[in-house]
């Protein structure tokens, strides 16, 4: 079976998203539905280290990593908690791993971690990770576009066959959806507000506004397929004129 590809993302699109359990026995793994539509198997996580555990014994270890969305564990077992062994709190970290679910946890289970000392490595994620997410916006788009353009029937058997979504999983993308009509108008005040003549850094419009951070990350999304922002540079926002 072909190895999934660890998706860059950031920790809330997995804890706000939905965990499906893959069948034992079956080629199907487990993943995390995101609120974009798109199914994870596979996250690649960059964070940095606030809390760290290890058994007397040594066979097991975690640690939590937080981003500018979160924060998550991350679970080592037998020899792969030797790799946790060297890794210091307030250190940052990529972490490669596969969401897990048990004890009503949402978890990674830790397959690769590699510590990071580029100060500007942080931007250069977040950046990707907004990429990323206009893409899937083009997709969530279309299959909305579609909703009220044909019957149900024909809407369910499309979007199984090319995007591979229930219409449970459907549904709930468009539930969260829903969460963002009002925030439009607030967002872009802000970006105007904090604007000095070359643009607002990423991190300073997370940190002036009371939204989630997945939820904010959507409605950047929006606005730049709606043409109402772009990226003065990479990481930075204005509003077009």
């Amino acid at each position: 079976m072909e190895r999934k590809a660890a998706v860059k993302c950031c920790i809330d699109e997995i804890l706000s998203g939905k965990f499906y359990e893959g069948n034992k026995g079956s080629l199907r793994p487990s993943y995390v539905l995101t609120k974009y539509g798109e199914k994870i198997s596979r996250v690649n996580l960059f964070g940095t280290v606030v809390d760290k555990f290890s058994s007397e014994d040594g066979s097991y270890a975690t640690i939590t990593i937080n981003d500018f969305s979160g924060a998550i564990r991350v679970k080592a077992f037998r020899d792969d908690a030797e790799k946790l062994k060297n890794i210091e709190i307030g250190s940052n970290v990529v972490v490669i791993g596969k969401p897990r679910f048990w004890n009503n946890e949402l978890y990674i289970g830790l397959e690769i971690i590699r510590v990071i000392d580029d100060p500007n490595f942080e931007s250069y994620r977040r950046a990707e990770i907004l990429k990323r997410l206009i893409e899937r916006k083009k997709i969530i788009s279309e299959i909305l576009s579609l909703r009220d353009k044909i019957d149900e029937e024909s809407f369910k058997n499309y979007v199984e066959e090319k995007f591979g979504l229930s219409i449970d999983e459907i549904n709930f993308i468009l539930q969260a959806k829903e969460e963002k009509k009002d925030f439009k108008y607030q967002v872009l005040k802000i970006i105007k507000e904090l604007d000095k003549g070359d643009g607002v850094d990423i991190f300073e419009i997370f940190n002036s506004i009371n939204l989630e951070s997945t939820l904010l990350d959507s409605i950047l999304t929006e606005l730049i397929n709606e043409g109402k922002i772009y990226e003065s540079e990479p990481g930075k926002i204005k509003v077009k004129l």
